[in-house]
């Protein structure tokens, strides 16, 4: 090994480590593009460390290796208990993908802060977000097998978890990253439909529920646990000044159980102004997101899991793009939960709020780096007649929280 060579490597080992700091140069992006969106970007426009040292301009195809993070300070109050105050690391993923052709792709997403164990239905673990394999059949198909994102429609499904500072409760319980294939076919320049099909689960459901110490013995495993979902993305006018991200989607959760879900996103796109609004409704016959159970055991103190149980959710995000480099963002929530064929839960027994705002400033335009500040509000609130009856379960309640922090998608190679 020559001097030089061994000069060089010392160098980029330095820089890999000065850049977690004191980011280093790359292409300015458009401000009005969504986090999913900017990442992408980021993707195929900024070089790599590596060839930043070696004064190459090619971009990097074949292999891209990013480290994404979330890290601050925390501050946080939880109905009665003392606030909480703690530095945390929320987000932290190893993201590795390429075009190892002009027809093959590939992603690996694995979450660094998340214990890693197979579950028994796809043999692999929830810490791995995504790992799949596509092809392009020339411009209009496309077709991806693997572990993946499902295609549940909306926003703020499709923006990247980073920029995610609160979930609306639907996505915080759905479960979103499963085995299967996605079918696109893209109709015109702007507009795909994909049909995908994969698994409902990451293990089998009565495994699930068992953990938990639920009653299964009325339900019967399915031979075919699967989702089976149509999702559109289209974009309208000059400059994808309309966008949609609709879905419909029906799930086999347990022999004889089809669950519906429903995801309607629209959003509004000006040179310094989005607007996104989503509209999220599912409909479980045995609750699979296990978020009503959580009240009806109670209640009945049994480990019986809830029927038929209905969730709706309105979300709708602004952004603000003001100066350079600053954005300012508000957020809001409203869900609820329902048990109609329940004589005492009934129809929206519990309602929450969402209420998330906070500014973003990103000091280096040729970095995916942002320094945020962020408060997240959230109200619960229940009937009138359950309180009555079991204040102990159903008492109104809300949670605060300021997070100050930075979000660094670093382009390692």
């Amino acid at each position: 090994m020559n001097i030089k060579t061994t000069n060089l490597k010392i160098l980029y080992a330095v820089v890999v480590f000065l850049t977690s700091f004191f980011p280093a140069r790359a292409q300015e992006k458009n401000p009005i593009i969504d986090s999913k969106q900017k990442l992408d970007m980021e993707r195929d426009s900024i070089r790599s460390i590596y060839h930043e040292i070696q004064g190459e301009e090619v971009k990097s195809k074949k292999l891209n290796i990013f480290i994404v993070t979330r890290s601050g300070f925390n501050v946080q109050s939880y109905r009665d208990r003392p606030t909480q105050v703690n530095f945390l690391v929320s987000q932290l993923r190893l993201d590795i993908n390429g075009n190892l052709t002009e027809n093959i792709f590939y992603r690996l997403r694995q979450r660094l802060n998340r214990a890693a164990g197979p579950e028994n239905l796809d043999n692999l673990s929830t810490a791995t977000d995504m790992m799949y394999v596509g092809y392009n059949f020339g411009d209009k198909f496309s077709l991806i097998f693997g572990k993946q994102a499902i295609a549940w429609g909306g926003f703020e499904f499709d923006y990247n978890p980073i920029y995610v500072y609160q979930y609306s409760d639907i996505m915080s319980n759905m479960g979103v990253f499963k085995v299967g294939s996605t079918f696109t076919y893209k109709f015109s320049k702007r507009n795909n439909i994909n049909f995908q099909i994969g698994n409902t689960n990451n293990s089998r459901l009565i495994n699930n529920f068992s953990k938990g110490m639920y009653e299964t013995s009325n339900l019967q495993t399915s031979t075919a646990p699967l989702s089976y979902i149509v999702d559109w993305n289209g974009a309208f006018f000059e400059n994808d000044m309309i966008e949609t991200k609709w879905s419909f989607a029906v799930q086999n959760e347990a022999k004889g159980y089809y669950s519906k879900s429903l995801a309607l996103g629209t959003k509004l796109n000006l040179p310094y102004f989005a607007l996104a609004l989503d509209y999220l409704r599912s409909d479980f016959p045995i609750d699979r997101i296990m978020l009503a159970t959580r009240y009806t055991t109670q209640f009945y103190n049994n480990n019986i899991i809830a029927k038929s149980s209905i969730y709706n959710s309105f979300i709708m995000k602004a952004e603000y793009f003001f100066m350079k480099k600053w954005t300012y963002f508000f957020k809001g929530m409203y869900e609820t939960t329902s048990l109609p064929e329940d004589k005492n839960f009934g129809n929206n027994f519990r309602k929450s709020y969402g209420y998330i705002t906070g500014v973003e400033f990103s000091p280096f335009p040729h970095q995916d780096l942002k320094l945020f500040l962020t408060y997240v509000g959230r109200s619960f609130q229940y009937k009138d007649q359950l309180t009555k009856m079991r204040e102990d379960i159903f008492r109104n309640y809300n949670t605060n929280r300021f997070f100050l922090g930075v979000i660094y998608n670093i382009k390692a190679f």
